[in-house]
C-alpha cells in the first residue's frame, strides 16, 4: 500500500520594472521555472523483512533531492535528480519523503509509504530419513531416503563427518545409494530460515556367516549311531541335512543330533545370511556285517559240483562270494541289506567264504 502526499510548492514573486526611456534597450528578465515530482514509486509497495524494496522518481525543473526515510536521510549517491531509482532494504514499515528543489530555491515533496510485514521464520522438519536395509552384506547397496519441509538445504554425513555428496538433489524429498564399507551412522541436517534440524540413521554391517559341523566318530558298526554338534553365526537361514537328501534335519542354529546311517554318509551344514553363506560337513563310515552265510546243500557234493549258499549281509553295497580257488561272484546292492542265494562250484578241501563291500 502506498501514500503520496504532494506538498504546495512556494516560488518568489519578483517584479520587473521597466522604464520607459532606456538608453540600452534592454528587455525585461525570465522567471525561472517552478520545481515538480511527476513520480514517486515503491516497488513492490510490500514487502517481507530482509526484502528489498526498489524507490523510483521521476522530477521536473529540479536541480537537486534529498530522500529521507522517516526523518533519516538516504545517501543517493550519483543518483540523477531528473530520475532514477534507490534499492533499499527497511526492517519496518517506513514513510519514504522525496524532496525535489528548483533552480528558483523553490522545493516539491512527495511521500510513499512502504509496508514492511514482519514474518516469523518457520523452522525446518524432518519428516523421515531411513535406509534401506539396515543391516547389509559387504558389497551390497544402502538406499538413504528423506521427506522434510520447510528446508532450503540439506547435507549429509557420517560418523566420522564425511559428507556424502548429494548435489542436484531435491531438499523436500529424494533418495540416494550407497556402498558403505563399514558399520556406520548417517546425520542428516536440514537447513532453512528458521533454523535447522537433524536426523541421524545407523546401518550395520553383518559379517559373512560361519559354520561348524563336528562328529563324535567317524565310523560306526551297522545298527550303531554318532552324535553330530554344530554352530553357526550370523546366519538368517540354516539347514542340516544327509548329503543328496532335500529334506533337513535340523534347521536350529546350533544343536546336537544322533544319526544312524545304514551306508556310509557325509552330513552338511549350510549357513546362510545378509553376509553371504557358508557350509561344513562331516562323513560317518558304516562297517558292514555279515549276518547269515550258510551252505543249504545238505548232500554231499563232489568237486566241481555246484553247492547252495544263503546270506545276510548289512551296510554293505556290495557282496564277493568266493570259492577260495580262484573263482568269485559279485553281487552289486543299492542299498544296506543283501541277501541271496546262489550256486557255487567248489575244489576238493576248500570252503566258500562271503565279503561285504562298503563306498
Amino acid at each position: 500500500m502506498s501514500h503520496v502526499r504532494l506538498l504546495p510548492a512556494f516560488g518568489l514573486l519578483f517584479a520587473v520594472l521597466g522604464f520607459a526611456a532606456c538608453s540600452d534597450g534592454s528587455g525585461p528578465g525570465d522567471k525561472p521555472a517552478e520545481p515538480s515530482i511527476e513520480a514517486f514509486t515503491p516497488s513492490p509497495s510490500r514487502i517481507e523483512r530482509g526484502e528489498s524494496v526498489t524507490l523510483s522518481w521521476v522530477t521536473r525543473n529540479a536541480t537537486s533531492i534529498r530522500l529521507l526515510a522517516g526523518a533519516t536521510a538516504v545517501e543517493l549517491g550519483d543518483a540523477k535528480a531528473a530520475s532514477g531509482s534507490v534499492e533499499l532494504r527497511p526492517n519496518e514499515t517506513t514513510i519514504f519523503r522525496l524532496e525535489a528543489t528548483g533552480a528558483n530555491g523553490a522545493e516539491a515533496s512527495r511521500e510513499v509509504e512502504v509496508e514492511v510485514e514482519v514474518i516469523q521464520p518457520v523452522a525446518p522438519t524432518i519428516l523421515s530419513f531411513t535406509a534401506a536395509p539396515e543391516r547389509f552384506g559387504a558389497g551390497d547397496p544402502v538406499v538413504l531416503a528423506w521427506k522434510t519441509s520447510d528446508a532450503a538445504t540439506i547435507s549429509i554425513r557420517d560418523e566420522e563427518g564425511r559428507p556424502v555428496e548429494i548435489s542436484g538433489k531435491d531438499p523436500a524429498e529424494d533418495s540416494i545409494s550407497l556402498n558403505p564399507i563399514a558399520s556406520t551412522t548417517y546425520e542428516l541436517l536440514a537447513a532453512g530460515k528458521g533454523g535447522e534440524a537433524k536426523a541421524t540413521v545407523q546401518v550395520t554391517l553383518v559379517p559373512a556367516p560361519t559354520a561348524s559341523l563336528e562328529g563324535e566318530q567317524s565310523q560306526i558298526v551297522i545298527g550303531g549311531s554318532a552324535k553330530l554338534s554344530w554352530t553357526t553365526t550370523d546366519a538368517a537361514e540354516v539347514a542340516l541335512r544327509a548329503e543328496g537328501s532335500s529334506e533337513p534335519l535340523s534347521t536350529l542354529a546350533s544343536g546336537e543330533i544322533e544319526v544312524s546311517p545304514l551306508l556310509a554318509t557325509t552330513y552338511v551344514l549350510e549357513a546362510k545370511g545378509i553376509g553371504g553363506a557358508a557350509s561344513a560337513s562331516h562323513s560317518i563310515a558304516v562297517q558292514p556285517v555279515v549276518d547269515v552265510f550258510v551252505a543249504t546243500t545238505t548232500d554231499k557234493v563232489r568237486p566241481g559240483m555246484n553247492a547252495a549258499l544263503d546270506w545276510t549281509i548289512r551296510g554293505a553295497t556290495s557282496a564277493t562270494i568266493s570259492n577260495r580257488a580262484g573263482l568269485s561272484g559279485i553281487f552289486p546292492s543299492p542299498t544296506a541289506e543283501i541277501t541271496g542265494l546262489s550256486g557255487m562250484p567248489l575244489s576238493g578241501g576248500t570252503n566258500p567264504c562271503a565279503m561285504a563291500t562298503r563306498h
